[in-house]
């Protein structure tokens, strides 16, 4: 079991990896999600895992760490829907009758 200066040290570390994390997406650069979330993981339950009168000493990062996690949410989602729009405007361009049902030919009656 962790104790709570190292939960606190790994906290903050969880806290700045945040504002990497979003700032290498910004930049268009990868970054391993999967160990950013096993590093929050194990963080979280050793926060956890403290005695009950520790708890509270931790709660204000934990919140900073949440709302970190909330905006590397939304920017992922920003991100997705902007993927999607160009995708689905590159599909246009490709093949513009196809999404114009006006454009098509009806046959003469």
């Amino acid at each position: 079991m962790e104790d709570l200066t190292s939960v606190r040290e790994n906290l903050d570390l969880a806290v700045a990896s945040l504002d990497d994390l979003r700032v290498a997406m910004r930049d268009g650069k990868d970054v391993d999600l999967d160990a950013f979330n096993l590093m929050v993981a194990k963080t979280c339950k050793a926060a956890v895992e403290l005695p009950q009168a520790d708890a509270p000493k931790v709660r204000p990062q934990l919140e900073r760490l949440l709302q970190g996690l909330n905006e590397v949410k939304a920017d992922i989602e920003t991100e997705q829907m902007e993927v999607n729009q160009r995708l689905s405007e590159l599909a246009k361009v490709e093949d513009p009758g196809e999404s114009d049902p006006d454009s098509e030919l009806t046959p003469a009656g």
